[in-house]
């Protein structure tokens, strides 16, 4: 009886644990894919940073010009 018992309760527990690292994989692949898209929100944000900068940039020399011409 107790022969017959125990490689059932294995396999109960080979599967408990297959669904446990199986829940495990899926978390972690879902976390992995928020930080990317962090990542990428991040690096468009910087894109934008170093467009308004260049845009400054642009606008004094404009200016800069402007003070040459008058003098």
């Amino acid at each position: 009886m107790c022969e017959k018992q125990n490689p059932e309760r294995l396999r109960d527990a080979s599967a408990a644990s297959d669904a446990r690292v199986g829940a495990a994989e899926t978390n972690l692949q879902q976390q992995q894919q928020q930080q990317q898209q962090q990542q990428q929100q991040q690096q468009q944000q910087q894109q934008q940073q170093q467009q308004q900068q260049q845009q400054q940039q642009q606008q004094q020399q404009q200016r800069q010009r402007h003070m040459q011409g008058k003098y």
